[in-house]
């Protein structure tokens, strides 16, 4: 089923992936908040799994995991996406969620979403290896092949994810909001 927004960019998911795949996590928020009020539909897995980590890298620790039982709850889906899921409420491990990839975009995503959960628990050696493998998939153009590029950087320039969450000291976005 074909997205109900118009065009990419007048679509609330895709502005909330970039901005989390830039660390704006507050933005990406507001943005899924936004789809969510306009559709009827359940979001895709990894704009589910993108609102966990922005709930979980905000503070929202309870709420996240809340959402995700939630969304774990009513998904209907199959494959990688699901195995992820399972594996981000500790119901599945690595090998069962890469078991499930079929090509480099799956493999991209799964890579991906594991070394974050790795960054999350404090293991930044290892999320940096699965961010690694991420991008030596060379799934170009992949949300998960971005997000790894930016991680990466993000953590060889030493700053944090959630440096004032894409703001300038005033209080401004850098660049624009996403909504016209």
């Amino acid at each position: 089923m074909p997205c109900p927004c118009r065009t990419l960019r007048s679509c609330p998911l895709s502005v909330a992936n970039v901005y989390f795949v830039t660390n704006r996590f507050e933005d990406s928020l507001v943005q899924i908040g936004k789809y969510k009020r306009q559709n009827e539909r359940l979001i895709p897995p990894d704009s589910a799994l993108f609102e966990y980590i922005s709930l979980k890298r905000t503070g929202k620790d309870r709420e996240a995991r809340k959402m995700l039982e939630d969304y774990a709850g009513v998904y209907k889906g199959t494959g990688w996406e699901s195995e992820t899921l399972k594996y981000y409420l500790g119901r599945a491990d690595e090998a069962e969620v890469l078991a499930m990839t079929r090509n480099r975009c799956d493999r991209a995503g799964a890579f991906y979403f594991i070394g974050y959960d790795f960054l999350l628990k404090g293991d930044r050696q290892r999320g940096v290896e699965y961010f690694q493998k991420a991008l030596d998939t060379q799934a170009f153009g992949t949300a998960a092949y971005s997000g790894a590029g930016v991680m990466l950087q993000t953590m060889k320039t030493g700053e944090t994810a959630t440096q004032n969450n894409g703001r300038s000291a005033k209080g401004q976005h850098k660049g624009g909001d996403g909504d016209r």
